[in-house]
C-alpha cells in the first residue's frame, strides 16, 4: 500500500496578554460605508430546517450562508441565561409557565417544537440552550445579534469574556445614550447596534464622536423621521445600517416576502434608497442568492422549471375556473377583487386563502421541455393536519396531506406528485380541496420542475481523462484564544477552517503537537482539538480528526481548539504558543 500524505505546519499563537486578534467578522462589522457588504442576519437561526433559537437551527443558518445569527435571551429563576423569545415557554416547548419561574434543570427538562412552534407543532428532541452553549457552538463561525438581552448585558458581557466571544455578539437597545456609553467604557471590544425607533430618533444623532457599530432603524412609514434621507445618510457615514424585512411595520412595507414577488417592493429600496448594509431576514436563502446577482423572482433553475402563481387560477369564472363556497374575497380588493376566490396579504406574499372544503381552482402550465417533472408546491399554516387536496394533472390524481408550517406566514414547499411526465405543450390541471378534511392553510404557488431529459436514441461512445493522485490541505486564518485571565478559571476555545481536497477512496485527516508554552513554561493541561461538531480531544498524541471514505471534493472542515487554565495555575506575561502539524493520509490512493 502507498502512503501519501500531506503536511502543513502552522504556529498557533495564544497570547496571555492584550494581544488578542480582532475576528474577521467584528472587523466586517465595524466597516462602514458605500465599500461595506451586505451582511445577512438570519432571524432566530435558520427556522424553517430546525425549531428557532435551537443549536441546529443556528448550524443551519451558518451553512446556508448567514453572516449573523439572531437569538433571543432570557434567564431562569435561578440566574442562568437561556435562549427563548417569549417569556413563557408555552408557544415554543411542550411546557408551560414563565422562563423567569423555572429553574435551569427545569427549563433543560423541555423539548422545543419545531419550526416557529405554537399549540400544534410537533414536540422534536431538541433542548432549549444556555446561551453559553450557543456561545460555544456558533464561536467566531456568525456575528450573533443579542436580542431581549440589554437586561442581562453585565452578565452576558462575563459569558462573552469566558467563551472568548466578546467581538462575536453585538449587544442592542434602545436605551437612552448615556447608559449605552456606561456600559460600552467596560470593554473596549464590545460590539453594539443601537435601535432607533419613532421615539428616539434623535439618538440618532446623538453619540458625537463614538457612534455605535450599526443603528437598527425601525420605521412603519417612510415619513418617519428616523427614516428621512439626511439622517440615514449622516449615520451611514459612521455606522452600519441595519434594517429588519421579516413582517409590516419593520420597514414600513418592505418585507421578504414582498421581495420575492418584485426586490423593488423590498430588499432593493432597502439597499438603495436607505442604505442598509446589514438586513436581518427570514428568508436566508433567496436573499443570499439576491445578494449574489441572482433573480429571486424565478425558479432556481428556470430553464427547467415552471411556475404558477396560486392567485393565477383560471379567468373563465364561478363553476368554470373555480367553486368557491362563497362569492365574497376575503382578501378585498388586493388582487381579483371581483372574483370569488380569496386572495390574501401574507406579509407581502400574494396568497390563494380562507380555503375550506370542496373549493377547487382550475390552472394551466405551459411545459416549454417534455420530460419528468416533480410538481410541488409553497404552502403555509400553523395548523396540523393544515389540510387535504388533490392534484388531477395529466390523467392521474395525487391526494396530499398539506403539511403544518407552525404559522401562516412561514412558507415551506411540499411534495405534491414525486414524478409525472409530461409533454411540451400547455395543461390544464385542477387542485381540489377535500370536502370532509379540516382545511386552514395558504397556497403561494405550484411549481413543475423537470427531473429528467427526453428520451433519445443513444450511441454509445467511450470517453475520458486521467485523474492524478491529488491531497491538498489548506488552513484558515491563524486562530487566537485571546486574553487568558490570570486567576480566573476558564475554558478558552478558537476555531478556524481546514480546506480538503482529496482524489483518494479513504483519507484521514490527523494533527501532531504539543502543549502551549511561554519559553520555558507550558501550561498544565493540555490542548484540545476537534473537528466540526465533534467532542474536544486532548491532544496529548497523534490526534485523528476526521476520515473519509471516498474523494472529497474542497470540503471544509472546523477546527476547534480548547484550552482550559485552572484559577491556581501560574501565568506569565508574554504570547504562549505551539506549532500544530495537519497531515492528510491515505492507503488507498
Amino acid at each position: 500500500m502507498r502512503l501519501f500524505v500531506s503536511t502543513l505546519a502552522v504556529a498557533l499563537a495564544f497570547p496571555a496578554a492584550a494581544m488578542a486578534q480582532t475576528p474577521p467578522l467584528a472587523t466586517d462589522y465595524r466597516a462602514h460605508g458605500d465599500d461595506a457588504r451586505v451582511l445577512v442576519a438570519a432571524h432566530r437561526g435558520y427556522w424553517r430546517g430546525a425549531p428557532e433559537n435551537s443549536l441546529p437551527s443556528f448550524e443551519q443558518a451558518i451553512a446556508h450562508g448567514a453572516d449573523m445569527i439572531e437569538l433571543d435571551v432570557m434567564r431562569t429563576s435561578d440566574g442562568q441565561l437561556v435562549l427563548m423569545h417569549d417569556t413563557s415557554v408555552d408557544r415554543t416547548t411542550n411546557g408551560t409557565g414563565s422562563v423567569a419561574s423555572k429553574t435551569l434543570a427545569q427549563i433543560k427538562a423541555l423539548r422545543l417544537k419545531r419550526g416557529l412552534g405554537g399549540a400544534q407543532a410537533e414536540v422534536t428532541d431538541q433542548p432549549v440552550p444556555t446561551l453559553k452553549e450557543a456561545l460555544t457552538l456558533i464561536d467566531n463561525r456568525a456575528l450573533i445579534n443579542l436580542d431581549k438581552a440589554w437586561a442581562y448585558r453585565d452578565q452576558i458581557l462575563q459569558e462573552l469574556i469566558e467563551t472568548g466571544t466578546v467581538e462575536t455578539a453585538v449587544f442592542k437597545s434602545n436605551a437612552p445614550v448615556a447608559d449605552v456609553q456606561a456600559f460600552r467604557a467596560k470593554d473596549p471590544r464590545i460590539l453594539y447596534s443601537h435601535i432607533v425607533e419613532d421615539g428616539n430618533a434623535a439618538s440618532l444623532s446623538g453619540f458625537g464622536t463614538n457612534p455605535p457599530d450599526s443603528y437598527e432603524i425601525v420605521f412603519d412609514r417612510l415619513t418617519d423621521a428616523q427614516i428621512q434621507p439626511a439622517a440615514v445618510a449622516a449615520a451611514k457615514a459612521q455606522s452600519r445600517i441595519f434594517i429588519n424585512t421579516m413582517w409590516y411595520g419593520l420597514a414600513a412595507r418592505y418585507t421578504d416576502e414582498a421581495s420575492l414577488i418584485d426586490p423593488a417592493r423590498g430588499w432593493k429600496p432597502v439597499i438603495e434608497r436607505h442604505l442598509a448594509d446589514v438586513i436581518q431576514t427570514d428568508n436566508v436563502d433567496e436573499l443570499v442568492r439576491y445578494l449574489r446577482g441572482v433573480d429571486v423572482t424565478q425558479p432556481v433553475n428556470p430553464a427547467n422549471a415552471v411556475r404558477v402563481q396560486g392567485e393565477d387560477y383560471s379567468t373563465e369564472g364561478k363553476g368554470v375556473g373555480y367553486s368557491d363556497t362563497e362569492d365574497a374575497n376575503q382578501g378585498g380588493n388586493l388582487y381579483r377583487g371581483a372574483e370569488g376566490v380569496d386572495v390574501c396579504d401574507q406579509q407581502g406574499a400574494l396568497v390563494v386563502c380562507w380555503i375550506r372544503g370542496g373549493e377547487w381552482l382550475k390552472y394551466t402550465v405551459d411545459i416549454q421541455r417534455a420530460g419528468a417533472y416533480r410538481v410541488w408546491g409553497r404552502f403555509s399554516s400553523p395548523y396540523r393536519p393544515a389540510g387535504k387536496i388533490a392534484v388531477e394533472l395529466g390523467g392521474r390524481t395525487a391526494t396530499v396531506d398539506i403539511a403544518s408550517t407552525t404559522s401562516h406566514d412561514a412558507f415551506m414547499p411540499q411534495t405534491l406528485m414525486e414524478s409525472i411526465e409530461l409533454a411540451a405543450g400547455e395543461h390544464t390541471y385542477f387542485v381540489r380541496i377535500d370536502p370532509v378534511a379540516y382545511q386552514n392553510f395558504n397556497i403561494d404557488y405550484l411549481q413543475f420542475d423537470r427531473i429528467t431529459d427526453e428520451q433519445t436514441t443513444q450511441t454509445p461512445s467511450t470517453v475520458g481523462g486521467v485523474v492524478a493522485g491529488t491531497l491538498s490541505l489548506t488552513l484558515g486564518a491563524t486562530p487566537s484564544f485571546g486574553v487568558f485571565q490570570p486567576a480566573v478559571a476558564g475554558e478558552y476555545t478558537a476555531q478556524t477552517t481546514a480546506r480538503v481536497i482529496s482524489s483518494a477512496m479513504d483519507t484521514t485527516l490527523s494533527v501532531t503537537g504539543g502543549k502551549l508554552t511561554n519559553g520555558a513554561h507550558a501550561l498544565e493541561q493540555p490542548l484540545g482539538v476537534r473537528a466540526d461538531a465533534n467532542a474536544f480531544a486532548p491532544l496529548t498524541s497523534p490526534l485523528a480528526l476526521k476520515a473519509w471514505t471516498a474523494p472529497v471534493v474542497a470540503e471544509a472542515v472546523s477546527l476547534g481548539f480548547r484550552q482550559t487554565i485552572s484559577a491556581a495555575e501560574p501565568l506569565r506575561t508574554g504570547a504562549y504558543t505551539t506549532t500544530l502539524t495537519f497531515t492528510l493520509s491515505t492507503t488507498e490512493p
